[in-house]
């Protein structure tokens, strides 16, 4: 899943879905892409923040106040930009009706497929009838163009208290986010903010923060995070009247499930007890059972002692917290771990921000940096580096890492990160971390066709983990197997399903397989398995005498194509005797190939020995080039 953001940076990983210990590590790849551009590939006359990406890093959705991101940018506001790492565009979020925004806009998150993106806006053209002045959150299908607005209460009620931070859950159907309003649920009377879930399928708003029976919160609430399905909501809260004794009179960590509206508590101590200071900027896995958040509480872990602000992950599961901003070595930082924290879909790895120089070797850059800990290999590398591995030269923040875990979004005034960044601005970069298992598939539409016909090679590219995703935009390449290595033959680019189509015509039998080289970089280069089409030759009717006195030998002939080799005996002339009302088989001579130019002639002396009805049926037998056929027709014999 994705990190919360409270200052507007981005990080982005990929990874598959897999329970934690079984998923195996990435391939390090270490690329870095700046992704505040426009579709020219010019840097962004502003600065650019709050980011947030798909699971295959391919979209990437991020704020921007500049205004040469896409033309007719002339609103003078900040605005939510997605941009398609694979086709190279950069499109702006309109309102409905491909409306310029009248507002500013903050905090997107985006579904793990890159459809639908959920932000905070103040604008009030989005929709229509949007009068109640304050920040709201919208929803845009990025497909459709669509934009709804899910901050409303009852009835479909415009929201009376600003509404900020929406978190969309990984299959996009519901928005979590916090609001000052007190008319988005029945009977809310606290005076404080608290947290909301939006169910897109039910067009339905529930409280979050409070308990099943009712009861509200008595102090805020905040910054939430979803589960992939939205049934895990985890969010800050200052409340101290949720069922656990809370003295520390500052941010607590809880759980909500939408099952049954119970809250568990994810900020304790290894005695159970509430932490002892703050703690807050949760980001749960994708079952929800894996919870990273920020803390200055001492008493979360065992030898705490280095005072400052630590990452740590709760598995609710188990009931136990570990801390992961550490070095590999296990040294503590000497520096806060702090704000946004971020996991990946399956809790293995977690990217935060430290200014910490103790949590790899060389950090001496004297800046914020991000970091990665994998939990299984219980080490951690620094992840704001150019993909040379040199030091940022600026601070680093605002992680998002994507699903997969593989890909890792952040924002960043650095200028040494890529090889050309000279706007002067805070950018937006994706780190790819490693690339994900695919899938290749080929299927024919025919394993022995007819003579001269075409077969049609279907491919299909996915991703081979839980989700399957399709892999569009990637170039898939048709091979064949020529002797002692495999040739290249054509190549295609796979649709939004991942398909690609080739049309073949093999004379004689052909081995084909796919090859994918990895393009985009997001997955893993791979072969499908190879598939063997072995076509039908075309065999003539044989042609015969009409009438035959028994025993004499006769000559028999017809075409066969493609070529064989001259000498052979491809054909056999099937014989079929009449008695009563069957024909009966009376078994077969050989036909030796002669060739003429573009086709083979077979041809054969041969005799019946019995009088009656005959029929002659041609039949090449299969061989090393070709499949087996018969011929369409019968000729027909009369012995006397």
């Amino acid at each position: 899943m994705r990190a919360s953001v409270r200052l507007g940076l981005l990080l982005v990983l990929v990874g598959v879905l897999t329970v934690l210990g079984v998923g195996t590590a990435f391939a390090a790849i270490d690329d870095v892409y700046l992704a505040s551009v426009n579709t020219a590939g010019g840097q962004g006359n502003q600065t650019s923040y709050d980011s947030d990406v798909s699971s295959d890093g391919r979209f990437v959705v991020f704020v921007s106040a500049a205004g040469n991101l896409v033309a007719d940018d002339t609103n003078m506001f900040s605005d939510v930009f997605l941009r398609d790492r694979w086709k190279g565009t950069t499109v702006r979020l309109m309102g409905t009706g491909g409306v310029q925004p009248n507002g500013s806009a903050a905090a997107p998150s985006i579904s793990d497929d890159g459809r639908y993106v959920a932000f905070e806006s103040s604008a009030s053209n989005l929709v229509a009838g949007d009068t109640n002045s304050v920040s709201d959150i919208f929803l845009s299908d990025t497909v459709t163009g669509a934009v709804l607005r899910v901050s409303t209460g009852v009835g479909g009620a415009a929201a009376n208290g600003a509404c900020s931070r929406p978190r969309i859950s990984g299959d996009g159907k519901f928005v979590g986010y916090y609001s000052t309003a007190s008319n988005l649920v029945a009977s809310d009377s606290n005076g404080f903010s608290d947290v909301f879930l939006y169910n897109l399928a039910l067009a339905t708003t529930t409280r979050v923060s409070a308990l099943a029976n009712g009861t509200q919160a008595n102090n805020l609430s905040d910054y939430c995070s979803l589960s992939y399905d939205g049934r895990y909501v985890s969010f800050s809260t200052k409340a101290t009247n949720f069922g656990q004794l809370d003295l520390n009179n500052d941010y607590d960590l809880w759980r909500w499930d939408r099952t049954d509206g119970s809250l568990t508590p994810i900020s304790l101590t290894p005695a159970g007890s509430l932490s002892n200071a703050s703690c807050d900027y949760s980001e749960m896995s994708a079952d929800g059972r894996y919870v990273s958040f920020r803390s200055y509480a001492s008493d979360v872990v065992v030898g705490d002692t280095n005072g400052v602000a630590d990452v740590f992950v709760r598995d609710m599961v188990i009931g136990s917290t570990q801390r992961v901003s550490m070095s590999t070595s296990g040294l503590q930082g000497n520096g806060d771990s702090n704000t946004d924290t971020a996991i990946s879909g399956d809790g293995r790895y977690v990217a935060f921000y430290s200014t910490a120089s103790t949590l790899v070797d060389a950090d001496t850059n004297a800046a914020p940096d991000l970091f990665i800990r994998d939990r299984v290999a219980n080490t951690t590398v620094r992840a704001s580096v150019s993909a040379t591995g040199a030091q940022a030269n600026g601070s680093s923040s605002s992680q998002r890492l994507a699903a997969s875990g593989r890909f890792l979004a952040f924002n960043s005034v650095a200028t040494n990160l890529v090889a050309v960044d000279t706007n002067g601005f805070s950018d937006v970069f994706v780190k790819q971390l490693g690339t994900e298992p695919s899938l290749l598939t080929l299927t024919p539409s025919a394993m022995t066709p007819a003579y001269d016909a075409s077969v049609t090679l279907a491919g299909s590219l996915k991703a081979n983990s839980a989700d399957g995703n399709a892999i569009p935009g990637a170039t898939v390449v048709l091979q064949k197997f020529a002797g002692s290595a495999w040739a290249d033959v054509a190549s295609a680019v796979s649709g939004a399903d991942g398909a690609v189509l080739f049309t073949v015509k093999p004379g004689v039998k052909t081995t084909y397989r796919l090859s994918y080289a990895g393009t985009p970089k997001a997955y893993d280069t791979i072969t499908s398995a190879p598939v063997l089409i072995a076509p039908h030759p075309k065999v003539g009717t044989p042609v015969a005498p009409k009438s035959v006195k028994k025993s004499r030998y006769f000559s028999v002939y017809g075409s066969l194509k493609p070529k064989h080799s001259k000498g052979t005996k491809p054909v056999r002339i099937y014989k079929f005797k009449k008695v009563g009302t069957k024909w009966v088989s009376k078994g077969y001579v050989k036909a030796k190939a002669y060739n003429y130019k573009g086709y083979t002639r077979y041809k054969v002396r041969m005799r019946l020995t019995s009088k009656g009805s005959w029929r002659l049926q041609a039949y090449a037998i299969p061989d090393s080039k070709h499949s087996d056929s018969w011929s369409a027709k019968y000729d027909s014999v009369k012995v006397k």
